[in-house]
């Protein structure tokens, strides 16, 4: 795509701008995170515990299906081992669920992966928003 050379620049310059803004509004979970640990839904999220200093435990959960009761037991487990006191899933799961965990002393917030192509907004908007909740729910 020779001719399309300029424009491929442009925007890559502004792509990188975009994702050094990101990484510095994330950089803020570092002095937020200091101590604390947290468990995910999901084994997806070392790599995010790692770059910002979270200790993060996992769950083998999906949160588009029904928590069971051995699951929530894993779950009180891992709470006590771990002495985490944030939750986070991978996309948003039913009321009862997040009732549940707010019963259980945890905070939760939904963090999304990414995985795939978002229903709305794009990968910045998204990780912006995830971040931000990270943020909020994490400074109290």
């Amino acid at each position: 795509m020779p001719d399309a050379e300029s424009a491929i620049s442009d925007n890559l310059e502004a792509l990188i701008a975009d994702l050094g803004r990101l990484e510095a509004s994330a950089q803020d979970i570092k002095e937020l995170a200091v101590g604390k640990s947290a468990i995910a839904s999901h084994p997806r999220y070392q790599y995010f515990g790692r770059a910002y200093g979270i200790e993060i435990a996992s769950m083998e959960w999906d949160a588009n299906e029904v928590v069971i009761e051995e699951q929530w037991q894993d779950l009180e487990s891992k709470i006590k081992e771990t002495e985490a006191k944030l939750f986070i899933w991978e996309a948003a799961p039913s009321e009862e669920a997040r009732d549940r965990i707010k019963e259980m002393g945890l905070v939760d917030l939904i963090f999304s992966p990414l995985a795939n192509r978002p229903q709305t907004g794009d990968f910045l908007s998204e990780m912006t928003t995830s971040i931000d909740e990270f943020k909020r729910v994490t400074s109290g």
